[in-house]
């Protein structure tokens, strides 16, 4: 009875097995509409980073930065998104412009964000800005 028992067992894995060694091509994409993934299209991409969460837990702020390789320049802004409306209801609190550099946010209270950036000097100072009225 055992070996009855563990000979429909490895019947069963074969079975199971051998799909995995000749799939269906009907399971995979047309690798011929898409084109290799390199470091020209990385560059291009736009980087998210430093989420911070409100003390109310309802908002996120983080910054965005994109590499501009003509200029050799990387411009960072931050961006506000309100999580009981998603993702979608995400705006900037700051101007995404070249050159720029918002970066690491925290928060000061509900409705007030500091951040570090260079603007009109060559040191690097805090401001801050409101996720109300973006002031």
């Amino acid at each position: 009875m055992k070996f009855l028992g563990v000979f429909f067992i490895t019947s069963l894995v074969h079975l199971g097995l051998a799909d995995v060694f000749n799939p269906s091509p009907s399971q995979f994409p047309d690798w011929t509409k898409y084109t290799k993934f390199n470091p020209e299209i990385y560059i291009q991409l736009k980087r998210l980073g430093s989420p911070v969460l409100s003390p109310n837990k309802k908002q996120v702020v983080y910054s965005q930065s994109k590499y501009n390789k003509t200029d050799n320049t990387n411009k960072r802004n931050l961006r506000w998104v309100d999580i009981t409306k998603g993702f979608s209801s995400a705006i900037d609190l700051t101007s995404f412009t070249d050159k720029q550099n918002d970066n690491q946010p925290i928060w000061l209270d509900d409705s007030t964000v500091a951040f570090l950036a260079v603007r009109g000097s060559q040191a690097l100072n805090v401001f801050t800005v409101s996720t109300v009225d973006g002031k």
